[in-house]
């Protein structure tokens, strides 16, 4: 599937998910997929599907995640980046919040943070909270893999070791 066309870059977009700035979403749906999808494509196909995606964005990731055989339930705090995905994936499950008023209702066997949006420490704790909901019924903890770029994600029962600073290609840095 393809990307829209790049808008112009004279712009300045924000990343906030408290005033989605729709020139960011505009910005995120122009840039190419993925193609090298470790490790999250390996951690999706061993788990219970679906998966809970949170930061789904505008599919970049998604998109291929999909393409391999992934299931995905994804969340977005941006209705510009959900706008866009759901043109390219039109039957996967997608949910408008922001991760501090997430609450689905139900469990996963895996919860994927690939982007840095944990960055902030009460986003950090509210995705914390979300570990509620990856719960396996069997008892077992869930997993959960995020993008660390440092401390970040340390310390969290039920939580996967972090996945290293991801570079340019996908391999750790």
């Amino acid at each position: 599937m393809t990307s829209p066309t790049r808008p112009s870059a004279s712009r300045i977009v924000r990343d906030d998910p408290w005033r989605p700035d729709p020139g960011f979403a505009e910005l995120y749906a122009s840039l190419p997929d993925a193609t090298d999808l470790w490790p999250w494509k390996d951690l999706a196909l061993e788990a219970r599907q679906p998966v809970l995606y949170l930061g789904i964005g505008a599919g970049r990731l998604a998109v291929p995640l999909h393409e391999a055989g992934v299931a995905l339930v994804g969340v977005d705090s941006h209705p510009g980046m959900l706008e866009s995905l759901r043109r390219r994936l039109p039957d996967t499950e997608l949910i408008q919040s922001r991760i501090e008023d997430l609450d689905l209702g139900r469990r996963f066997h895996l919860v994927i943070v690939p982007s840095n949006i944990l960055c902030l420490v009460e986003r950090l704790r509210a995705a914390a909270m979300t570990l509620e909901h990856a719960q396996p019924a069997v008892g077992r903890p869930a997993r959960v893999a995020v993008h660390d770029d440092g401390d970040v994600a340390r310390g969290h029962e039920g939580v996967l070791p972090p996945v290293p600073a991801i570079g340019e290609r996908g391999r750790p840095r």
